[in-house]
């Protein structure tokens, strides 16, 4: 009994964590297209906020 429910939330933690991942993977490769491969102290020098 008790295996059963640690095994449907372990499945449960496992969709959550690939969904997620999936949704990072997106924002990365949506994060790549926009600005290629500057790194993150080329983009802070560009920003405007200074």
């Amino acid at each position: 009994m008790q295996d059963s429910k640690a095994a449907a939330e372990y499945a449960d933690i496992k969709v959550k964590l690939e969904k997620e991942f999936r949704t990072n993977r997106d924002m990365y490769r949506l994060f790549k297209s926009e600005f290629g491969d500057k790194t993150v102290n080329e983009l802070k020098e560009k920003s405007p906020e200074q």
